[in-house]
C-alpha cells in the first residue's frame, strides 16, 4: 500500500538509518526519532485481526527523514512512509488483557516508501552504489518527452524487492494512493518490500 504525505525534501549527505522491511517499528523510531503521526503508542488491534494476519498500521511517516532507502551507504533527506504488521511474541494473549498490552516492538515493517528530490549527479551516484547489493531486473522509460524511468530491483540475497522511479527533468507520477489523495509531485521515489 502506498500513502504519501507532505513536502519533498532535498538531497543530503548524512549517516543512514538502517531500519528496513522486516525490522520493528521500535528500531525505525530509534534510527529516525518519533514519527510525524504523533503516535504515543501503537493502536491496539483486535486479537481476531492478529489471528487472521490482517492487523496493520499503515501510513506511519517521517516527513524529514535522513534515510538510506536502498542501503547504498549514503542517506537522502525526504519522506519515509512505512506499513507495519503486528507480529509480536504472545501478542494475542497480551491483547486480551485489560488494558491491552502492545508496543512498537510488536510491529514489523512490511513496506517502505521513500520520496525525495534528487539532482542528476546524486541519482547517478545512487545507481552506481546500489550495484553492490541490488540487481536491476528492468528499466522502463515512461511518458512523453523527457519522461521518467521506472526500475525493478531485487536484493542480491533475494530477501527484498524494490521499485524506484526517477525523472532527471520534470517530475515522476507518485506511487498510487488507495485513499484517493494526490500527494505532491517529486522526481524520485522508492518502494521496498520483503520478497514473499
Amino acid at each position: 500500500m502506498f500513502v504519501v504525505l507532505f513536502i519533498v525534501m532535498a538531497l543530503a549527505v548524512a549517516e543512514p538509518g538502517w531500519a528496513f522491511p522486516g525490522q520493528t517499528a521500535a528500531e525505525l523510531i530509534q534510527a529516525l526519532g518519533p514519527s510525524a503521526n504523533g503516535y504515543v503508542a501503537p493502536p491496539a488491534p483486535s486479537a481476531e485481526a492478529v489471528r487472521a494476519g490482517s492487523a496493520q498500521v499503515s501510513s506511519v511517516y517521517w516527513s524529514q527523514a535522513s534515510y538510506d532507502p536502498l542501503r547504498t551507504g549514503s542517506a537522502l533527506t525526504g519522506i519515509l512512509v512505512a506499513t507495519f504488521d503486528y507480529r509480536g511474541p504472545d501478542l494475542i494473549a497480551r491483547l486480551q488483557k485489560d488494558p491491552p498490552q502492545v508496543g512498537w516492538t510488536d510491529l514489523v515493517s512490511r513496506s517502505e516508501v521513500f520520496l525525495s528530490f534528487v539532482p542528476p549527479a546524486g541519482f547517478k551516484a545512487l545507481l552506481a552504489a546500489l550495484q553492490a547489493t541490488w540487481v536491476v531486473q528492468s528499466r522502463t522509460h515512461k511518458g512523453s518527452g523527457d519522461g521518467y524511468d521506472l526500475y525493478a530491483l531485487v536484493s542480491k540475497d533475494g530477501a527484498l524487492a524494490a521499485e524506484l522511479s526517477y525523472a532527471e527533468k520534470g517530475e515522476v507520477p507518485p506511487p498510487p494512493d488507495p485513499t484517493g489523495k494526490r500527494p505532491p509531485t517529486l522526481n524520485f521515489w522508492s518502494h521496498v518490500t520483503p520478497v514473499p
